[in-house]
């Protein structure tokens, strides 16, 4: 199982950095549509196991996340910030910092579950307010950082 959730992990990071890719590509194009889709890409990337429990990672490896909390697994991988240290972690311990922090547990997929309209309702609000607030932070991280150099210039 730990080498299933290893490649898991790589499957998900490698994902990401396709997604990435393109969205580079697009900046060319327009830097606030850009943004806007890198800052939703990266809240997707930490919600997605939020409908069923399974990333891309995951589905390929036939694994899931059990709670299938949305809440519960969003919080879970906002400590993969800190993503060097989740995989010594794991390494070690054969756990993330995330699954004992937030009491989720990893297990063989057992088939296909009906998706709650809660969980789907509460993962895409989820999405949405938090993809806003990173866009609007980065689309006036000038303003601040100015803002900043000004007052300690004082």
């Amino acid at each position: 199982m730990k080498t299933k959730r290893l490649l898991a992990f790589f499957i998900d990071w490698f994902a990401l950095g396709v997604c990435y890719a393109l969205a580079y590509i697009l900046m060319f194009a327009d830097n606030m549509i850009a943004l806007v889709i890198a800052s939703f890409l990266t809240v997707c990337f930490f919600a997605r196991e939020g409908f069923t429990g399974q990333g891309l990672g995951k589905r390929m490896m036939q694994l899931e996340a059990v709670p299938h909390s949305p809440m519960r697994l969003f919080l879970r991988n906002l400590t993969l910030l800190i993503w060097p240290l989740e995989l010594v972690f794991f390494l070690i311990q054969g756990e993330r910092i995330g699954d004992l922090l937030f009491k989720c547990h990893i297990v063989e997929y057992q088939g296909k579950k009906p998706l709650s309209r809660h969980n789907i309702v509460l993962n895409i609000i989820i999405i949405a307010i938090v993809t806003l607030i990173l866009s609007l932070v980065l689309l006036n991280l000038p303003k601040m950082r100015s803002t900043l150099h000004l007052l300690y210039s004082i």
